[in-house]
């Protein structure tokens, strides 16, 4: 299966689903960030998604102030 062919399906399935903007690019984000929120660590999800600095995973932290508060919470006290 192509690139374009797999673009092509994940678009006629957000269609479908009355969802818009979707791209394979998307559900990768979305898996990391997932991943992110739900603890595992910063390095291993930049291993995962296969990128050579972690400032480049770093992008897909978008931690809101509840985030920060329980994780401040469950490492600092």
């Amino acid at each position: 299966m192509s690139a374009g062919s797999i673009e092509s399906t994940c678009r006629k399935i957000g269609r479908n689903a009355g969802v818009e903007n979707v791209h394979p690019h998307r559900f990768r984000r979305t898996c990391a960030t997932l991943a992110l929120r739900r603890g595992m660590p910063l390095e291993q999800v930049s291993r995962m998604l296969g990128h050579e600095e972690l400032t480049t995973t770093q992008i897909y932290l978008d931690l809101s102030e509840k985030d920060l508060e329980q994780a401040h919470s469950k490492y600092v006290i």
